[in-house]
């Protein structure tokens, strides 16, 4: 406001200042079809924000050294795939170490030139572990968008003829104007996308081994003959040693397996508004074609080369959010620019005489002014001035 009444004051000077072959006008004006446009990139993409880290959690099982918990030395019951040896019902045997509570399934497990019995233990045991596997696949990072504004503004001529005929004249004037309202905004502009697949696993681990427990018979010259059964830890039979002699590990198995247990997809998406504020100060020198059609009409031709002067406010928004609606990081950006613009345009009036030296006018014409880029965070704003004109107004001849 404070530059159209700083504009109206000096063309009002001026046209005081003015006598002879002065004129001078003012009046409303509007330029359409400007263009406000962007090429824009992405905070998140740049700054490397994911929306969730990739790679695994959780683990596999790992394997145990042994499975069997055994030394050998305790005086308990052992159960075998083929037989089972426990101390004795009575005390003096269990302090002399040996028992009559045994059995066995297979006349090949005795060694009657060893006087041993060995007997087969099959020990297994299965782990299960989860983990889960993140992969992230980002999209294209950018977008653009493209918008055609209009300002509208009040603007004042003031020339002077330099020739002047009946029918024709030439003159020279300075055009001074304003335009504001040259706004656009963008909003919810896709600018990066992220694929977030989570796989779920199981793994499980079997291991499996085999051990030999050897005994000792004592040398017992009437072993009894294989099945042999004594379920009785107080009855009465042959005896043995009631621990091994010997335990050796004779096979040793392991294998892993694994199963997809679950799998999600999600998209994580970075959105822009962005809103461009702007106005523009118009200085314009240039001829004046001016053609006397009848007694009141009048018919004028107006190119001119001018400066612009851009006024402009940039304010960008960038959200980074999961689908759910969870923001991810944000950020805001912002950018205050004012820059001089060369541009040439020619206008076209019709002017209709009130009465002595009052007159009104109206046309229309195109002016040409060079883009301004602008630069917002990751983004180029261009801002095109150029348009079509409309005007109105009143003129007075001094």
């Amino acid at each position: 406001m404070k530059k159209t009444q700083l504009i109206a004051m000096m063309i009002l000077a001026s046209g005081v200042a003015c006598h002879g072959q002065f004129y001078f006008e003012a009046g409303p004006w509007y330029r359409g079809n400007m263009e406000i446009s962007t090429h824009g990139g992405s905070r998140a993409a740049t700054e490397g924000v994911h929306a969730s880290r990739a790679g695994t959690s959780g683990g596999t099982p790992a394997a145990i050294g042994t499975l069997l918990q055994d030394d050998g030395t305790a005086q308990v019951l052992r159960t075998f795939d083929d037989g089972y040896v426990g101390p004795s019902g009575w005390g003096w045997a269990q302090t002399a170490g040996i028992s009559q509570y045994w059995s066995y399934d297979n006349a090949s497990q005795y060694d009657a030139g060893a006087d041993t019995l060995t007997f087969t233990r099959t020990v297994s045991q299965a782990q299960t572990s989860q983990r889960t596997l993140t992969q992230i696949t980002p999209g294209a990072a950018g977008w653009s968008g493209s918008d055609r504004v209009g300002g509208a503004g009040i603007q004042g001529k003031l020339g002077y003829l330099l020739h002047n005929t009946e029918a024709w004249s030439l003159g020279i004037q300075m055009q001074v104007g304003w335009l504001d309202g040259i706004n656009s905004s963008f909003r919810n502009k896709s600018a990066y996308t992220e694929q977030v697949m989570d796989s779920r696993w199981r793994t499980t681990l079997n291991q499996g081994e085999t051990w030999a427990y050897t005994y000792d018979t004592l040398g017992n010259p009437a072993f009894p003959a294989a099945p042999y059964d004594m379920s009785d830890p107080s009855g009465v039979g042959p005896m043995m040693a009631d621990r091994p002699d010997s335990m050796t590990r004779l096979t040793q198995t392991q294998a892993s397996s694994e199963e997809l247990v679950s799998r999600s997809s999600s998209t994580a998406t970075s959105l822009v508004d962005m809103d461009v504020n702007a106005a523009a100060l118009v200085l314009a020198l240039g001829p004046r074609f001016h053609w006397q059609a009848s007694k009141k009409l009048a018919v004028t031709v107006q190119p001119a080369v001018s400066l612009n002067l851009l006024d402009a406010d940039v304010s960008r928004r960038e959200t980074f959010r999961r689908e759910n609606g969870t923001v991810i990081q944000s950020w805001a950006d912002s950018k205050t620019e004012q820059d001089w613009l060369l541009g040439a345009g020619v206008q076209a009036e019709a002017q209709w005489t009130i009465k002595n030296g009052l007159y009104v006018m109206a046309g229309g014409g195109y002016d040409w002014v060079e883009p301004c880029n602008l630069p917002a965070g990751p983004d180029k704003v261009t801002i095109d001035l150029s348009g079509y004109t409309v005007s109105a107004g009143i003129g007075y001849r001094f």
